[in-house]
């Protein structure tokens, strides 16, 4: 907890300095994996339960946010999902995986 010139607890300015620490390991991840955050990514993979029927599609999702293990995408129509680091370049480059 930070204290104020005075002594007191001070939450506000707690909040300002973690905010500030996510936002630069935010920027830090995104300099490392080279995606931004909002960037629009086209993802291919497989559709369908029966492996006669599944079609390779391409989805957009939106970049939302970067972790140290994983990226979270939302897809055009509200869909949220996380795959890992290698799995998200794989699907990048268009291999054929499941994104779940």
């Amino acid at each position: 907890m930070h204290k104020n010139n005075e002594g007191y607890a001070d939450p506000t300015a707690g909040k300002a300095i973690n905010g500030v620490r996510r936002e630069e390991y935010q920027k830090y991840l995104e300099e490392l994996h080279g995606i931004k955050r909002g960037k629009i990514v086209t993802l291919i993979h497989f559709t369908g339960e029966d492996r006669r029927q599944e079609t390779l599609r391409k989805y957009k999702y939106r970049v939302v946010e970067l972790h140290k293990h994983n990226i979270l995408l939302e897809s055009m129509s509200g869909f949220k999902f996380c795959p890992d680091w290698p799995k998200f370049h794989e699907m990048l480059k268009g291999a054929t995986l499941k994104p779940w």
